[in-house]
């Protein structure tokens, strides 16, 4: 199953948090884009995320999850 979830970061901390999960363990995958310059604004193709990171969690039924860091990397 996958589940989809678009969030924008709190300003300043780097901190976000997704929808309610059902228990399970899941893999979170997290992209990032810098702001768009001039050009970018004005294409119409496919913009590819400029940092990317995974990260494992597992929800219980019963406690909620640790938090998770996620450590970015720049696409190549």
């Amino acid at each position: 199953m996958s589940v989809f979830d678009a969030v924008s970061r709190n300003p300043g901390d780097g901190h976000f948090r997704t929808e309610p999960l059902s228990p399970g363990t899941y893999t979170v995958v997290v992209e990032a884009y810098l702001s768009e310059t001039p050009e970018q604004r004005n294409s119409t193709g496919i913009r590819r995320p400029d940092f990317i990171g995974t990260a494992k969690v597992t929800i219980f039924p019963d406690r909620p999850p640790p938090p998770v860091k996620i450590t970015l990397r720049p696409v190549k």
